[in-house]
């Protein structure tokens, strides 16, 4: 049980890390575009046309792109989130006994079996 645990919180840092180096990075382009809006008709609206079209339209939305903007407006050029009050994920798998993992383990093919029975439909004791 403890490789569980540790795999879980290793996945879940790796995910965290990857998706927070995409946000960074899609900041640093929100503030570059920022910084050019006082070369010309530079808005929210521009950046946002101006990022999708070079990395796709799934990359950023455009009320994320807007919302950077007006951070940016204010005077807030911090470009990494704070930290959200409350427990981390890594906490609460840590925080779990082995029998809540070995018991989850050994529940899940019958759990599967009631979803798939179900069309999709999950349910909680």
């Amino acid at each position: 049980m403890v490789f569980l645990k540790a795999f879980l919180v290793l996945s879940f840092s790796l995910f965290s890390i990857a998706i927070e180096r995409d946000v960074i990075h899609y900041r640093h382009i929100a503030l570059y575009e920022f910084d050019r809006q006082f070369e010309g008709q530079i808005n929210s609206h521009v950046a946002y046309e101006n990022i999708t079209s070079v990395y796709g339209e799934n990359s950023v939305s455009y009320s994320t792109v807007r919302r950077w903007f007006e951070h940016f407006k204010a005077g807030n050029f911090e470009l990494e989130d704070k930290p959200i009050p409350g427990r981390a994920v890594t906490e609460y798998i840590e925080s779990k006994q082995d029998s809540f993992w070995h018991d989850a383990i050994h529940q899940l093919p019958e759990r599967w079996s009631w979803v798939i029975e179900n069309d999709g439909g999950y349910y909680e004791d």
